[in-house]
């Protein structure tokens, strides 16, 4: 059994738009190598 590689990214920006209420914008990029 061979062992695989992962390459992961992770970028994400938050807000609080109004009192109470927040905002989450996130991108993911993951990469096996099998």
């Amino acid at each position: 059994m061979e062992s695989e590689e992962l390459a992961a990214y992770e970028i994400g920006y938050r807000t609080e738009a109004i009192k109470n209420i927040h905002i989450d914008i996130s991108a993911f990029y993951n990469e096996l190598i099998s």
